[in-house]
């Protein structure tokens, strides 16, 4: 969530959930990996949440906690498949959480 769109909804003062939706609609967004606390509350609903990666004892990232979104929920089985291959790559001190 980091283009020249998002930059100026902050800027033009509406950074809202239903023009982020619209951004991500417009660029064809499928997947979406954030950090929560960035948003303002302003997370859209009609995201769907699969999962959250809690970094222990974080001091390189922006927040602790990076969540994972899908658009449409088509996607969501086909990014769990990928979150739990990928898992073992993952720091053991790295804790997942998936959304079923």
């Amino acid at each position: 969530m980091a283009n020249i769109d998002v930059a100026k909804a902050k800027k033009g003062g509406y950074y809202t959930s239903q023009e982020l939706s619209n951004i991500v609609e417009r660029n064809n967004v499928r997947v979406i990996i954030i950090y929560e606390k960035w948003f303002e509350n302003n997370i859209p609903p009609d995201w769907i949440k699969v999962s959250d990666w809690e970094i222990q004892n974080n001091i390189v990232c922006g927040d602790s906690k990076v969540s994972f979104y899908v658009t449409d929920s088509k996607e969501k089985e086909n990014l769990i498949k990928n979150i739990k291959i990928f898992c073992s790559n993952l720091p053991s001190d790295i804790k997942v959480k998936i959304y079923h």
